[in-house]
């Protein structure tokens, strides 16, 4: 977790207190604030950090399609976010198919410092629609994504084409 002091050095006042304010950061997690008098004690206060989610947000990778068996050419990526509209660092997303044939290749990538998380995909053999949700918390972001059938196979003859002829430069 992530917070603030105010004074992290203190004196005491005449009565021998001494007193300080915390602020929560943006990180959610524990967070230890350790008292010492030198020489004499120490303790050690462990706080949660609860960051309160408001919402994740799709910023990327929606609305592609790939062929069978290949990646997508985009990550999916979405924004999480607290109730000030704030990133939210250090948040596990879960990315997962909803519907469809795909591979995600992350399923529970960590939020960065701006709030971002991304995963890839790839797609599966069957054609179709195919769904992922990015969730954490009861919050969802639903990226659609559609796998095309490959394409018809050609072949070339490339002797036909040049005239050669392998057996007559034996």
């Amino acid at each position: 977790g992530s917070a603030t002091l105010t004074s992290p050095a203190l004196v005491s006042d005449s009565k021998g207190s001494a007193s300080t304010q915390l602020t929560f950061g943006q990180t959610p997690g524990q967070v230890q604030v350790k008292l010492e008098i030198p020489g004499v004690t120490q303790a050690v206060f462990t706080l949660s950090n609860q960051v309160i989610v408001s919402a994740i947000t799709i910023v990327s990778g929606n609305n592609q399609s790939a062929f069978s068996n290949q990646p997508f050419a985009q990550p999916l990526t979405v924004s999480v976010v607290d109730v000030s509209n704030n990133p939210v660092p250090g948040i596990t997303v879960t990315f997962s198919v909803g519907s469809g044939s795909a591979a995600v290749a992350n399923t529970g990538p960590t939020t960065d410092s701006s709030g971002i998380a991304s995963t890839t995909v790839t797609a599966g053999a069957s054609p179709g629609a195919v769904t992922i949700t990015a969730s954490f918390g009861g919050f969802n972001a639903t990226f659609t994504l559609t796998v095309r059938p490959p394409g018809p196979v050609v072949a070339i003859d490339v002797d036909r084409i040049t005239g050669w002829d392998a057996a007559s430069d034996a």
